[in-house]
């Protein structure tokens, strides 16, 4: 079993996707293209480390990653908001309304219950538990056919040395797509219910049955790895303000899915590069890029913007050059 620890999650990243580069072996068959499988991994996350894919080449979708974040704790299972942020996410959605393995809508609709505030509640009444366990995975997924069988099927939350721990149990994660959003999603989610106790957070653990990775998806991977450096991905984590998510769990959630492509206006880091991607769509770049917080969610959204097509180098800020971009 492959075991990934470390404190910071861009530094663990490429080991991740190291293991595949230096293990060859040979493809699997499925139903979306063949993939090359690790077999079961943990990925062990301690606490206050960096979260974000602070990766060049791995160009994580931070404005969509934002709104996931608030579409899981609101509870809802609709694609309209999805796919404002990634236009072809209707792939994924069966009726082409909805996603059918939701996480949030499993975690606060699905089985007629609020597992989260309930997980709440009983930490809340027994810090000494070990019994709070919320479920993702349905008995009807199980041989359903369908766009969006969950990957994620269960997590548990526990209170260790006054912090609240989480682990997550995944049957199938995709390296390359899957894992950066992931680990965000349930970090956010950790740190929701962290702060509703009064807590911090504490480890993050992630149990894994089969790490993959797709065939396709190999070539950026060897780039990525050839290419990868621990100092320069720590002085670019040193460059710019950390963009804890404990702060983002505090924002209103429901507002942000219902209202997805109307700016906020407010000076929030993360409301900021939210709405500088709506002046990104409104094809405002130079003010999309002066309105990028000097953060690490900030340096996200930049390493993002660099991938565009037609990008120009010349209106980056200052900040985002001395963070090595």
């Amino acid at each position: 079993m492959k075991v990934f620890e470390g404190q910071h999650f861009s530094l663990l990243y490429p080991q991740i996707l190291s293991a595949f580069v230096r293990s060859p072996q040979e493809a699997v068959a499925s139903r979306v293209g063949p993939f090359f499988d690790l077999g079961p991994a943990v990925l062990d996350l301690a606490p206050d480390g960096n979260r974000w894919c602070l990766i060049r080449g791995r160009a994580l979708n931070p404005f969509f990653a934002l709104y996931e974040l608030s579409w899981l704790l609101s509870g809802s299972n609709e694609l309209a908001g999805l796919q404002f942020y990634v236009r072809d996410y209707d792939k994924f959605s069966d009726d082409g309304k909805t996603l059918w393995g939701a996480y949030g809508y499993r975690l606060r609709r699905h089985f007629g219950t609020d597992q989260i505030e309930k997980a709440i509640a009983l930490l809340r009444s027994d810090p000494a538990s070990r019994r709070v366990s919320m479920c993702i995975w349905s008995i009807e997924d199980l041989g359903r056919v369908s766009a969006d069988i969950p990957c994620n099927v269960f997590v548990n939350l526990k209170i260790r040395a006054g912090r609240v721990d989480i682990s997550v149990a995944n049957r199938s994660n995709d390296s390359f797509l899957g894992i950066p959003y992931n680990v965000l999603q349930f970090n956010c989610l950790q740190k929701y219910i962290a702060g509703r106790l009064g807590l911090k957070a504490g480890r993050q653990v992630h149990f894994i049955d089969s790490l993959h990775l797709y065939e396709k998806d190999l070539p950026p991977v060897q780039r990525i790895v050839e290419t990868s450096d621990e100092k320069s991905t720590l002085r670019s984590l040193q460059a710019v303000a950390p963009s804890d998510l404990a702060d983002y769990a505090r924002l209103d959630h429901h507002a942000l899915v219902r209202d997805y492509d109307l700016p906020t206006g407010k000076n929030d880091q993360f409301c900021r590069v939210r709405d500088s991607f709506l002046l990104w769509k409104q094809g405002r770049r130079a003010d999309a890029l002066r309105l990028l917080p000097e953060t690490e969610v900030g340096l996200v959204a930049i390493f993002w913007f660099v991938q565009r097509k037609g990008f120009d180098r010349i209106t980056l800020p200052p900040w985002a050059l001395k963070a090595h971009v």
